[in-house]
C-alpha cells in the first residue's frame, strides 16, 4: 500500500517524457501524482495494458519508464520477449509483487535499470526513481548488450539497426551524465549519432 508523504525530491529537467505501466487505477493514480511531483515539467503518459504499453515504448521513446510486472492482457515477460523494446527507454524501473526471480534477472539484462517490490510507501517510490536515473547498472547493461553481439556474432548475424539504437541509447546515458545543459547534450546526442553511423558502415 502507498502511503501519502513523499520526500520531495526532483528529477532533471531531461527527463521529460514518462511512461508509467500499471493496471491499477488507484495506484496508477498515486505513482503518477508522485511522478508530476518529482518531475513537474515532464509529459507524462499511462499505460494499463501490455499492447499499449509496446507501443508507447517503441513510437513515444519514453526517457523513463515505470513498468509493473503484471499489466491486462500478460505480463513482463510478453514484453521482455520483443527484443525491438529494450533498450527503447534509457531508464527503466521495473514494479513487482509477485514476480519470480527468473523474470526480475531477465529484466535487468534486458536493460531495466531498478527493480522494486511492493508494497511500498511514496518515499520508497521516489527513492527508487531516483536510483533508476542514477544507475550505472543502465550503463552496465547497455555496455554488455552491445560488446557481446560484436565478440561472439559473425558478421551476417549483426542486426544492426538494433545495434545501431542500443549505441545511441548508451551515448544518451552518458550524455546525461556528464552534460548539464539541453544544447550540450543535443550538440553531443548529434555528433555522437554521426560517428555511430560512420563506424557501423564499416562492419
Amino acid at each position: 500500500m502507498l502511503l501519502a508523504g513523499a520526500a520531495g525530491i526532483m528529477l532533471s529537467v531531461r527527463i521529460n517524457r514518462i511512461l508509467l505501466a500499471e493496471e491499477s487505477p488507484v495506484l496508477c493514480a498515486r505513482l503518477r501524482h508522485t511522478l508530476a511531483q518529482m518531475a513537474p515539467h515532464a509529459d507524462i503518459h499511462v499505460s494499463a495494458s501490455v499492447e499499449q504499453t509496446r507501443r508507447e515504448l517503441l513510437e513515444w521513446r519514453p526517457v523513463l519508464a515505470v513498468i509493473n510486472f503484471t499489466l491486462e492482457g500478460g505480463g513482463v515477460a510478453s514484453l521482455l520477449n520483443d527484443i525491438r523494446l529494450f533498450p527503447v527507454a534509457p531508464f527503466v524501473l521495473g514494479v513487482t509483487s509477485n514476480g519470480s526471480r527468473a523474470d526480475t534477472v531477465l529484466a535487468m539484462r534486458c536493460g531495466f535499470s531498478y527493480v522494486i517490490d511492493k508494497p511500498f510507501d511514496l518515499g520508497t517510490f521516489e527513492q527508487a526513481v531516483l536510483q533508476t536515473v542514477s544507475s550505472p547498472m543502465s550503463l552496465a547493461s547497455s555496455i554488455n548488450r552491445i560488446v557481446s553481439p560484436l565478440l561472439y556474432s559473425d558478421d551476417d548475424e549483426l542486426d544492426l539497426k538494433k545495434l545501431t539504437a542500443e549505441i545511441e541509447t548508451l551515448i544518451f546515458k552518458m550524455a546525461i551524465a556528464i552534460t548539464g545543459s539541453k544544447k550540450g547534450l543535443g550538440r553531443l546526442l548529434g555528433i555522437s549519432r554521426q560517428l555511430v553511423q560512420y563506424h557501423l558502415k564499416k562492419l
